[in-house]
């Protein structure tokens, strides 16, 4: 996790991987909880903008395109994607909007492997154009 700004990319659907960290070797990490929050730093254009939050847990690459293997021998492992949840902002929102922040803490930890990544992953809905957002990830959790 950790601070983040980014500007609003008109007309596209993509997953973003904000955030990646690797669980060092010898260790599970442990995820107890996960806040995010998000707001508008400068006026946002003329269409709304939503965010979906989601983690990636134990791919063996940073990247989100990364895929299963198929068993013959051929490495991969993929994210495996656990939704968060959604932050709304409406058309031409002002400086200091803030979306209500979102709170994860799951009955059961989530849990990253040793040497596999973790992925903050965000999605953009929405064709807004301008502005600028920003906001924070936090972690609560340990190593075992």
């Amino acid at each position: 996790g950790g601070l983040f700004s980014f500007v609003p990319v008109a007309g596209a659907e993509t997953d973003y991987c904000l955030f990646g960290y690797q669980c060092p070797a010898g260790h599970n990490l442990v995820i107890t909880g996960v806040t995010i929050d998000s707001y508008v730093a400068t006026v946002l254009g003329a269409t709304y903008c939503a965010l979906q939050w989601a983690l990636g847990l134990n791919s063996d690459a940073v990247s989100l395109a990364n895929t299963d293997g198929d068993f013959t021998g051929l490495p991969g492992r993929a994210y495996r994607r656990v939704p968060l949840g959604a932050q709304a902002f409406l058309a031409a929102a002002a400086a200091g909007t803030q979306a209500p922040t979102i709170r994860v803490a799951p009955v059961t930890p989530f849990v990253v492997f040793p040497g596999m990544f973790l992925a903050v992953i965000m999605r953009q809905i929405g064709a807004t154009a301008g502005g600028s957002i920003r906001g924070q990830v936090g972690f609560t959790g340990y190593f075992e």
